[in-house]
């Protein structure tokens, strides 16, 4: 339902004001109070103007914003500073019913995971990477506990590392309890603080298979944990490029280098030793787009999700293949 807003600017209403100390913004809240509205506001930092505004009696909260700054407003009124990120406009959406449930989805260090959940009271899920390679990467299974502990619901994204242990060494293979595949995911679904599991399938039979090896899950023995734990231990000693391949990376990319593929053709020389890949790497460099038509901008490394130095990296994939 849509209201105008001379609904709500009127004496007696509430109006909070998120980054009530900007020039127009601060001005505003001034006029709106001197005309009887109950006015409360929020800035990142103290200010003049905010100082000014509390001492005719206005409540403004300093620092990082909180949902509970809203409560009891009739109207929010924000600078367009302000995105739809801010948890008090989040707080907002929710309240009217354009947001369900609030939550994050994370590529970053474990504390940057920790500030997130102690700058918001009220998420309800996140969505971090995790597989059995990953247990100590970006939130990992440290931040796995901690949302749970939160009363967080957890959503698990790269649960196959872009496919890294889908085509694993066959010393790997052999040592698995079963295919890949389902070792991977049922280290996964074997943790009760995992709630989702998001496996990217591009075929029906993908998905058939994914949802066979759901209906099927029998809880993991110490031993296969054990197993799983070495499996890894083999895959990390092999010096492969850590790319999903989500391609995040050749949006803007100005010489449109395929990334991913270069990435996943050393990744799969690395495994297989010298085979098809160099055969393959010859014809992508020939499609246009080569690792030496880099201008070195950097906007790929700026948009991946796993923080790699593409660029160094792209001398290491040229180096083993030219």
């Amino acid at each position: 339902m849509t209201h105008k807003i001379q609904e709500y600017i009127i004496p007696g209403r509430h109006a909070h004001l998120v980054g009530i100390g900007g020039v127009s913004m601060s001005s505003l809240a001034e006029v709106l109070f001197k005309n009887g509205l109950t006015i409360s506001g929020s800035d990142w930092q103290e200010s003049a103007k905010v100082a000014h505004l509390r001492e005719l009696g206005i409540t403004i909260h300093t620092g990082p914003q909180n949902a509970d700054n809203i409560l009891g407003a009739d109207c929010i009124i924000r600078t367009a500073a302000a995105g739809e990120d801010n948890p008090e406009i989040a707080a907002a959406r929710k309240a009217e019913g354009k947001i369900r449930h609030l939550g994050f989805s994370f590529h970053d260090s474990y504390d940057a995971f920790v500030e997130i959940l102690n700058a918001y009271d009220k998420w309800e899920f996140c969505q971090i990477q995790l597989n059995y390679l990953d247990v100590n990467y970006q939130a990992g299974i440290a931040g796995l506990k901690l949302a749970h502990e939160r009363g967080l619901a957890v959503v698990i994204m790269e649960p196959l590392r872009g496919g890294s242990i889908v085509n694993v060494p066959a010393e790997v293979a052999e040592l698995l309890p079963s295919n890949p595949v389902e070792s991977a995911l049922d280290f996964l679904w074997n943790m009760p603080e995992v709630n989702v599991v998001l496996s990217g399938m591009s075929n029906m039979e993908q998905l058939i298979d994914n949802m066979n090896t759901i209906d099927n899950f029998r809880p993991l023995t110490e031993e296969q944990y054990t197993i799983i734990n070495r499996a890894a231990d083999i895959i990390n000693e092999v010096a492969e490029i850590p790319c999903t391949g989500c391609s995040y990376c050749t949006v803007d990319c100005p010489a449109n280098i395929a990334i991913p593929q270069y990435f996943a053709l050393y990744n799969k020389d690395i495994r297989e030793g010298r085979g098809s890949a160099a055969e393959e790497y010859a014809a992508e460099k020939a499609k246009g787009g080569a690792i030496a038509d880099c201008m070195d901008c950097g906007q790929c490394e700026n948009m991946c999700p796993q923080h790699l130095e593409i660029r160094e990296l792209f001398k290491t994939v040229k180096a083993r293949f030219e």
